[in-house]
């Protein structure tokens, strides 16, 4: 079993939104992912299990065929027994779900006042890395001013600058966090927050 703790796991407060949040699916695989290989058996006694108990067992091996079948979970021998191994598409998948809670969870926390601003210019022959940090920015909460101009009141700015730095737009795309905005009544009202 591997030790390391993954960058960002579900916590007893986060179970609420995880039960609004999660299909079965993405259940399942938040749940292979923190227990990396094992029977579906072993996914009773697994805390987050709890959370969604309302599905049988049958609607959960079913979800675990589905899972292999669409290639998220594979099948391997240990010690002469089948054991569950997350795919490296069930990974991405699985960080996707987390991603999901967390920012869920970020939107449900009281706001500190400041709001975090994007601006980024990317070349048209990297229109599809444009497009697909307009769709994370979205995702994250974030709000578009202009058109390459972006805010949020929500505190996720690591995550942003680790989605920017790993897709390579770190030279295309700059992050503030601003204390002060004039007329700042006008976003409030659009983040629901006056």
């Amino acid at each position: 079993m591997n030790s390391k703790q993954p960058k960002w796991h579900l916590k007893e407060n986060n179970v609420a939104v995880a039960k609004t949040t999660l299909t079965l699916i993405k259940a399942v695989l938040v749940m292979a992912g923190d227990l990396v290989t094992g029977l579906y058996e072993s996914f009773y006694p697994h805390p987050y299990y709890h959370t969604f108990c309302e599905h049988r067992k049958a609607s959960f091996v079913s979800t675990l065929s589905k899972l292999k079948k669409d290639g998220y979970l594979k099948i391997t021998t240990h010690n002469n027994e089948k054991i569950f191994v997350l795919t490296e598409k069930g990974r991405k998948k699985r960080e996707k779900a987390i991603s999901e809670i967390k920012r869920v969870c970020i939107r449900r926390e009281s706001w500190d006042g400041k709001w975090r601003l994007i601006i980024f210019d990317i070349p048209e022959k990297m229109k599809k890395y444009r497009d697909f940090l307009r769709g994370e920015l979205h995702q994250y909460g974030f709000v578009q001013l202009q058109k390459s101009v972006w805010v949020t009141p929500y505190r996720i700015d690591e995550d942003i600058r680790i989605l920017i730095s790993e897709h390579g737009l770190a030279r295309f795309v700059k992050c503030a966090v601003i204390e002060k905005w004039d007329d700042e009544n006008k976003l409030k009202e659009l983040f629901r927050l006056a």
